[in-house]
This record gives structure tokens, sequence and C-alpha cells, in this order.
């Protein structure tokens, strides 16, 4: 099922979108303040007075700050979905269990890339010794399509959006010529 659904043109490019995990901040500040703080302050206490049957409402409300903070973290939800760039068009498809359904395309011809929200993923740190400076991750950010003053396509978190926009530009010389 290499080219399925595209009789006449090569795919040229095929991604995922990176996955990146966000925080509800209004939900890890009511767990945080509410619940895991108090819940540490009386079992605290409880366990200073000697009080050990007391202590463990304590433990429980320690426990329910700990859900509603784990709840508060959560991962995207861009399951199936997958960015293809083919010899003409670009593409946004939504893979799952009945088939593939394309969600966004546009004519690569007419299409002008841009590069939105890039940030650098990753970690920074020094040698001790050496003191360079050196760093591990990966630029991601979104691609958006435009034709004109329309958005038609966007691909977003994809890793190094500056090599699918020169992959693009190599693509349009390619059919001009």
């Amino acid at each position: 099922m290499p080219n399925a659904g595209f009789s006449d043109e090569q795919i040229m490019y095929k991604i995922e979108p990176v996955k990146q995990k966000r925080l509800r901040l209004g939900l890890f500040i009511i767990g945080l303040i509410l619940f895991l703080i108090p819940g540490l302050i009386v079992f605290i206490a409880e366990i200073a007075s000697g009080r050990i049957n007391d202590a463990l409402n304590g433990l429980i409300v320690i426990f329910i700050g700990i859900i509603i903070i784990l709840v508060s973290i959560r991962r995207d939800k861009m399951k199936g979905i997958k960015y293809i760039i083919t010899n003409k068009r670009a593409l946004v498809i939504k893979e799952d269990r009945s088939g593939q359904k394309i969600l966004q395309e546009c004519n690569l011809a007419n299409s002008t890339p841009i590069i939105q929200g890039k940030q650098f993923i990753g970690q920074s740190y020094v040698h001790i010794f050496s003191r360079k400076a050196e760093s591990i991750g990966i630029n991601v950010g979104n691609v958006v399509f435009m034709e004109g003053t329309t958005y038609k396509v966007n691909f977003m978190n994809v890793p190094d959006p500056d090599g699918i926009v020169s992959i693009v530009e190599q693509i349009k010389k390619s059919i001009h010529t």
C-alpha cells in the first residue's frame, strides 16, 4: 500500500507529527495548592503529634492531589495523522482501521510553504573540563501551505520544518522546468 490513492504521483516525503506532552496549568495548580500541599501539611502535623490514624487523612488528600496533577499532563491528540508530500500535492491524512481519509490537500505548484512557531526541543549542557556547550534535540515547527491569502494545509509539530520547505522548493522547481 505504498502509493494507495496516488496513481500518477510519487511520495517524496512522509512523516508523523512530533507528540509533545502539554500541561493543563489550571488543573496542575488546583492539584498542587488545594490537595498536595495541604495534605502534606496535615500528614506531617499528625505524624509529629503521634496520631497515625489521622495522618491517613493527609495521605488520602495527597493521593488525590497526585492524581489531579497526573491528569493535568496530557499528550497531543494527533494519533493516526500523517503528512505526505508528493511530486504534486501536500496532504494531511488520517489513518484508522477503515483506511485513509484526506483531511487537507493543496497543489504544490500554486502554494507557498511558510514556517510558523519553530522551537528547539531537547537539552543543552556544558562539558565540565572542556567548557564546550552542546545541545541534543530537534527543531520542531508548523509548516503552513498558503494559496494566495488562504491556508490550505497545515503540517503541525513536524521535525525539521526548514528541510520540508527546501524539499517543497525543489519539487516546485522541478514542476516549473
